[in-house]
């Protein structure tokens, strides 16, 4: 009975096309099977995670908004701390100060910078033609590096040729004077014919060998020829290179050097006795040790509020974890409706090719396949009548 036809019979197998595609029955059930088999594993991950996370939410916090209005109140208390009638004449004396002193500095620099420029390009030219050098020697220095690669190969090239040559040149040939086949002497000119055919050869093979051993050679004499012209450039590059090291040292030689100035020792003298005093005010007051405590208490409801960021960041997580599993358990019951449908058509088309049989005998009735209890379906050949075997 063709497929479509049990599918026909039944609207519930409709969608089976579908959730087969181009795979058989079988193949599709091995499918689902390790479909399920992955949904199922991470279905019981899931819950242990959850408790996890949820065994790491923090006890009952006070409101983050309460901890905010806290942490500003914190703050206002610190900057009054700061902050006293004092205090904001010497910060804007001492701003003043600093603000000079931070402009004559970086007008004396840029004079500094003005007096070399000239200089600092003269020394820019030359360290881009000292680089330029010393990646020619570099580049050279890598070529011979190479050679000395090759010749060292060529070498162990000709070692073995000269040992094949004499292995060649040591062959010795053996002629029979008797014919094997008619046992009659053979002919002094056949013997000698061959005697001749084999040094001829010899004589070649030789002189190949010679031909590959003496053109290996005379590229090494090539190599190191080329070697010995690239050791000479280096070292005229280096001598080069130490010229222009020369030059960049006379050029340093008259650099403007940035002097002690007066004008800037001045001012770092107003400024130093300034921030003596805003250091003595807040110890007379004993700020520091108020700070201190206020700034400690600050830092724990920052801590507070971190473990808030945490408590939220968790329970997102958590939900994403509920969510998949809801998710996961759909797929699950869809995979078994897919097993259950599959199950439904092999049934089906048993029934149908029993009926098929049976509609050919009118007494006897034939059960030619057997339903497991795991819904398998095993073939047998049973005749029955009136319902009995």
């Amino acid at each position: 009975i063709p497929d479509r036809d049990v599918i026909a019979s039944d609207e519930a197998l409709s969608a089976l096309p579908d959730i087969l595609g181009d795979r058989s029955l079988e193949d599709q059930r091995k499918v689902i099977a390790g479909k399920k088999k992955r949904v199922n594993d991470r279905l019981k991950e899931i819950p242990a995670r959850i408790d996890e996370l949820s065994r790491s939410l923090p006890e009952e916090m006070a409101p983050r908004k309460t901890i905010e209005a806290y942490i500003r109140n914190l703050d206002s208390k610190i900057q009054a701390a700061k902050d006293d009638t004092v205090l904001p004449g010497l910060r804007k004396e001492l701003a003043e100060a600093q603000t000079k002193l931070a402009e004559t500095q970086a007008k004396y620099a840029k004079g500094v910078r003005e007096a070399n420029k000239g200089i600092d390009k003269k020394v820019e030219g030359i360290d881009k033609e000292i680089k330029k050098l010393q990646k020619q020697a570099k580049d050279l220095e890598w070529d011979n590096n190479q050679a000395v690669t090759v010749i060292g190969r060529n070498k162990e090239t000709v070692a073995g040729l000269g040992a094949t040559y004499a292995t060649v040149r040591a062959r010795k040939q053996v002629y029979d004077e008797i014919c094997p086949t008619c046992n009659q002497p053979i002919p002094s000119d056949q013997i000698e014919a061959a005697r001749k055919q084999f040094n001829e050869n010899q004589a070649i093979e030789l002189g190949s060998i010679q031909a590959d051993g003496k053109k290996l050679k005379a590229g090494n004499e090539i190599l190191q020829k080329t070697i010995k012209e690239d050791e000479g450039k280096i070292k005229s590059l280096a001598i080069e290179v130490t010229a222009y090291e020369k030059s960049i040292k006379e050029e340093e030689e008259d650099r403007v050097e940035a002097k002690p100035s007066i004008e800037i020792a001045h001012l770092k003298e107003q400024v130093a006795p300034i921030e003596d005093e805003i250091k003595e005010h807040r110890i007379e007051k004993d700020l520091q040790k108020t700070l201190h405590i206020l700034e400690t208490d600050r830092q724990a409801e920052q801590a507070k509020l971190a473990k808030h960021d945490a408590a939220l960041s968790t329970k997102k997580r958590i939900k994403e974890l509920e969510i998949e599993e809801k998710n996961l358990a759909g797929e699950y019951e869809e995979l078994e409706m897919q097993i259950f449908l599959m199950e439904k058509f092999i049934v089906s088309k048993v029934n149908l090719l029993e009926d098929q049989v049976n509609s050919k005998f009118e007494l006897v009735k034939w059960k030619l396949f057997d339903i497991q209890v795991n819904e398998g379906v095993k073939e047998c050949c049973i005749p029955m009548l009136n319902g009995s075997t």
